[in-house]
């Protein structure tokens, strides 16, 4: 495996199980490290322990711009020998991510199957959003606690509401992984009113693996909306025009006022 840190310096250890395998002392040298030129191991310190020997020493990275660079290390074959003269056989290696690039993550949603935009309104039958959140790089701390829920009334009453939600994560091996978010309002469809939620993750709330937060704030909007438009008239000009008025004007300007924007624009029939 790989193992991760956004830190740069990395303490190592080589251990030789006991004291006869090794005639003399195992140095930085003998440590075979890729990619060259990007990183330094200090000098080995020998300590025996219970008649094993271990090789201790400090790797410091010299990379200095944020990046991310993988590097591994390995005692390769005839680098010691032990008391009786055989050389030693090459060890198992190790690898390690130095990381400081911080995960972002982009959202997409669908009801019923079609693509939605953060900001769009769904009628009363699509009562279930799917959000599919692709982050940059792996965490194994993203939860659906990581993701902030609030709603407000825009029209209708003013009344509580339940709702119920699910994370899960999918790997598909034609686009890779990603975390899929189920949404349902557990509303009465007899209450009319129009709610709109808005999902956030905020800035700082998951690692990569490396331990970097991500770096912003994401939010998608979502209107869902139960409550048929109203409409109302106001008669522009002539100004005292009433329905029980006539008038001999040929122009008549009315006003028709929507409680919401309307899917298409409206003509008079």
């Amino acid at each position: 495996g790989v193992w991760y840190s956004n830190e740069g310096t990395i303490d190592l250890s080589f251990t030789i199980d006991r004291i006869s395998d090794i005639s003399g002392d195992l140095s930085k040298n003998d440590v075979s490290i890729s990619p060259v030129g990007k990183g330094s191991l200090g000098n080995l310190t020998r300590h025996v322990i219970n008649n094993t020997v271990v090789f201790s020493g400090e790797f410091d990275v010299s990379i200095n711009d944020p990046s991310s660079q993988t590097f591994t290390f390995q005692v390769l074959n005839d680098k010691f020998t032990d008391s009786a003269g055989n050389s030693n056989a090459a060890s198992d290696s190790f690898s390690w991510t130095y990381d400081t690039e911080r995960p972002t993550l982009t959202i997409a949603g669908t009801v019923s199957g079609e693509d939605i935009s953060s900001g769009d309104y769904v009628n009363p039958g699509e009562k279930q959003l799917i959000l599919q959140l692709n982050l940059t790089k792996g965490s194994n701390t993203f939860s659906v606690g990581d993701i902030d829920i609030s709603s407000r009334v825009i029209r209708g009453p003013d009344l509580s509401y339940n709702s119920s939600s699910a994370l899960s994560y999918i790997t598909d091996p034609d686009v890779g992984s990603y975390y899929l978010f189920s949404f349902s309002p557990s509303d009465d469809l007899s209450i009319e009113r129009e709610i709109q939620y808005t999902f956030t993750i905020p800035q700082g709330s998951f690692t990569d693996y490396a331990d970097n937060s991500n770096n912003e704030d994401v939010s998608f909007v979502w209107n869902y909306d139960t409550k048929a438009p109203e409409i109302t008239l106001e008669v522009i000009y002539p100004s005292d025009l009433s329905e029980t008025k006539r008038t001999g004007d040929e122009t008549v300007v009315i006003r028709f006022t929507l409680d919401e924007p309307p899917k298409n624009p409206i003509l008079p029939d």
